[in-house]
């Protein structure tokens, strides 16, 4: 027979574990109390998530417990696909907000996205259709980096975060918003991992896009075929046969996308062994011509200071 001591032990024992239990219960529904399925993992998991449940016209939402090193963030994700009859205030966009750290995406702009930057020929939907491994691969891709850049947004506490704010303006890196905008770039960068860690796909992903920019500032009469001031070349190619430069207007709230992505290329090999992307992407950079406050296109250097943009990500 079990002694006195011993049944107050295994009642308080009892008690205790029902005292967690009930505690386990009520902070559930304080975090999904809505209904919607949790889950955990990695950018890569909850990429594929929103894609498997994108597919709809109607939203589909869960919550997500990303993994960032040591870091847990906790996130509510709506996520849909915008018809061609929506009109929605919604559509075409991946906003965040951190109220209650909300990723709401319309994959309608991932397709636009990937029609944009030349990856795809936008007859077709690389996340609903039978498309090929490639663009599917490509539309994971873009989908991680503008997901990085929102959870950016939210783990910074930016406030209001719109991917799909007009992408053609940078006010010489001097608007506070656009600061943000960098912020984010550079966080998605210690999300998704540099040069040496991430897949290669990912920074494949960055450079194609950016070489489809350079040819569309560079030669707009021929693109999106490439002209005579690009010279040929694998990797990252800017003008070399020439002496013109990449021209960057002003307006908006987000740096325009060419001068974002060489950034996220230049500090992608800072601190490691693969460093020769960043020296590419500096040339690159020293050819921007920034449009001033008169309206005039003028080398990067007399506009601005290029540490801005040639500042490390955070560790």
């Amino acid at each position: 027979m079990r002694t006195i001591a011993q049944r107050y032990r295994a009642r308080r024992s009892a008690l205790l574990a029902a005292g967690f239990v009930a505690l386990f219960l009520i902070w559930i529904p304080a975090w999904s109390g809505d209904g919607a399925t949790s889950y955990r993992g990695s950018i890569e998991k909850l990429v594929s998530l929103m894609i498997a449940k994108g597919k709809r016209d109607t939203p589909s939402d869960f919550h997500f417990e990303l993994e960032n090193k040591s870091e847990k963030i906790r996130l509510y994700i709506k996520v849909y696909y915008s018809s061609d009859k929506s009109f929605d205030m919604h559509d075409n966009r991946c906003t965040a907000t951190i109220e209650n750290n909300e990723i709401y995406c319309d994959l309608r702009m991932v397709d636009g996205v990937l029609a944009y930057f030349d990856i795809s020929n936008g007859k077709h939907s690389a996340i609903k259709s039978t498309a090929s491994r490639t663009e599917k691969n490509s539309a994971h891709v873009a989908l991680k980096w503008i997901v990085a850049h929102e959870v950016g947004h939210i783990v910074k506490k930016h406030g209001l975060s719109d991917y799909a704010d007009p992408p053609d303006g940078m006010l010489v890196y001097n608007n506070e918003q656009q600061r943000k905008e960098l912020d984010a770039d550079q966080f998605s960068i210690e999300l998704i991992g540099n040069i040496t860690q991430a897949p290669t796909q990912d920074y494949q992903y960055i450079m194609h896009s950016t070489n489809a920019l350079i040819r569309r500032a560079l030669c707009p009469s021929t693109y999106p075929e490439t002209c005579a001031a690009v010279n040929p070349g694998v990797g990252l190619i800017y003008n070399s046969a020439s002496f013109d430069l990449i021209n960057i207007g002003s307006g908006g709230d987000h740096p325009d996308y060419v001068a974002r992505f060489v950034r996220i290329l230049y500090l992608s090999g800072l601190g490691t062994n693969d460093n020769s992307l960043s020296y590419l992407a500096k040339q690159v950079i020293s050819k921007f011509s920034i449009q001033n406050q008169r309206g005039e296109f003028r080398p990067i250097k007399e506009v601005m200071d290029t540490t801005t943009i040639q500042s490390r990500p955070t560790q």
